[in-house]
């Protein structure tokens, strides 16, 4: 019975979280069309990560997988009688503290990939710092958000799918 109600929280996440994620996907991709943005993507390393391969592949499957993982999660945070504002906090933390760390990761990997170009220390660490300071604002951000909206609506579908079949 647990499995089963694991998969109603798992199911929920995948399916409004990714469709929004698509969605999100999107606005990212044409938001960094403009070449203020796009230039300073590039100074930051970023370009390893709008490889599409990276974007398309590599993130999409550790979304897809953060996405099932945390939604395995929300019942027993439900029946352990947290509120679903707290539930909402821990899906949305768990999911976006290892995405974002994965994002960060890929801008610091960009940044020493791109350091022959750069033939400075310093620059490098700059840049680096640069890109942890920008993954930490946006980390935060998109927690706050998220918890109140998205992750919101997974924990109630979910919370409706479970007392459904609890009580059938």
């Amino acid at each position: 019975m647990k499995e089963r109600f694991e998969k109603f929280g798992s199911r929920s996440a995948l399916l409004i979280g990714l469709p929004i994620g698509i969605l999100f996907s999107i606005f990212v991709m044409i938001i960094t069309l403009f070449p203020m943005i796009d230039f300073g993507i590039m100074f930051i390393g970023g370009q390893i990560f709008w490889n599409p391969i990276i974007w398309g592949g590599l993130i999409s499957l550790v979304f897809n997988f953060l996405l099932w993982n945390a939604g395995k999660k929300i019942d027993s945070n439900l029946r352990k009688n947290l509120s679903k504002i707290k539930t909402s906090f821990l899906f949305t933390l768990n999911i976006n503290i290892r995405l974002f760390s994965l994002i960060g990761l890929l801008f610091i990997i960009g940044a020493f990939l791109n350091h022959q170009e750069l033939n400075n220390t310093n620059s490098i660490m700059n840049i680096i710092g640069i890109s942890i300071v920008i993954t930490i604002l946006t980390f935060i951000v998109a927690t706050i958000i998220t918890t109140f909206t998205i992750g919101l609506g997974i924990i109630k579908l979910t919370s409706r799918k479970t007392s459904t079949a609890k009580i059938g």
